[in-house]
């Protein structure tokens, strides 16, 4: 399917998707200066949206799967206070961004990347990513061929990184997938989809009706390059710029202490933040969370390491 290109299945669904997009975008992102960027590159354009002006180095934070930047939406504001923030929608999943050429993963998600931070302009940067995102922030640090513009790397459970996830997890979701899948209106499904999300991402994580109403029409995009591929020994290996990896203790994802004592292992200069919570311990405590990201960036700005 890497030779086809990401799309709605059907246009109206894709009139669906981008209106509820739009307005989630417009009534719940931080009431701070903002404007949105579409980058021409080879893949196709994408979009970014740029949040604040405040001096320091840049950070840049890749979505979670599905939502684009809208998934970012409760880390911004803390984010922007001090630093400036872009949020680029993925090319090839949901979002703003639109792909018109193929893409062959991993290296053309590398290459999509390093191609958009440079039309930005941006030769230093704080790479995030939650979730998925946090797996191709990961997966961009190893292969980049710009290793030096990283000043730091964070991830937040990065979903299939590290470690792949577990059996257990994956025919529990399997199983309470089907009651979602046969709901017979759409009361019922809301209603399931946030039982689920309350089972996969902790307590404290509380998904909002228009974030459940998205989640069906993003269900409608046919993304065409695969789920993410755990990263080699060897390419762990390569990345060595600081690299905050924040777990949650009782992530459905994967045994999080498992997957702190690989990344010591393999990863030169890694800080492991293992946080009460699920998957989504970010979206239980946005303010605090966001708080030791940035605790993490201003140690290495100013050339203390904490551990």
């Amino acid at each position: 399917m890497a030779d086809k290109l990401a799309d709605f299945r059907k246009p109206e669904d894709a009139e669906a998707y981008y209106r509820l997009y739009d307005r989630i975008l417009e009534e719940h992102w931080p009431t701070i200066a903002h404007e949105e960027i579409d980058i021409p590159g080879r893949f196709g354009t994408t979009r970014v949206r740029r949040t604040g002006y405040a001096e320091g180095t840049p950070i840049v934070m890749l979505h979670p799967t599905q939502g684009g930047s809208i998934g970012l939406t409760p880390f911004i504001g803390p984010l922007a206070q001090h630093h400036c923030v872009y949020t680029p929608d993925v090319i090839g999943t949901p979002g703003r961004s639109v792909q018109t050429a193929p893409m062959q993963p991993p290296q053309d998600w590398v290459t999509w990347l390093d191609e958009t931070l440079d039309a930005l302009g941006l030769d230093r940067v704080h790479l995030a990513g939650y979730s998925e995102g946090g797996y191709m922030a990961l997966l961009n640090a190893s292969m980049t061929a710009r290793p030096e513009r990283l000043a730091t790397v964070t991830l937040l459970e990065p979903g299939g990184a590290l470690a792949t996830m577990r059996t257990s997890s994956f025919v529990g979701m399997l199983i309470k997938m089907i009651p979602l899948m046969t709901a017979r209106n759409a009361a019922k499904r809301k209603e399931r989809m946030r039982e689920f999300s309350r089972w996969f991402n902790g307590d404290g994580y509380e998904s909002t009706d228009d974030v459940l109403d998205l989640v069906p029409l993003a269900m409608t995009f046919r993304q065409t390059t695969g789920l993410p591929k755990k990263l080699s020994d060897d390419q762990l290996r390569r990345i060595t710029m600081p690299t905050h990896l924040m777990l949650g203790d009782s992530s459905r994802l994967f045994d999080a202490h498992k997957v702190a004592g690989r990344a010591r292992r393999l990863l030169p200069e890694v800080t492991v933040d293992i946080r009460p919570g699920g998957h989504g311990f970010g979206y239980a405590r946005p303010e605090e969370e966001m708080a030791r990201v940035l605790a993490f960036i201003a140690d290495h700005e100013r050339g203390r390491v904490t551990r």
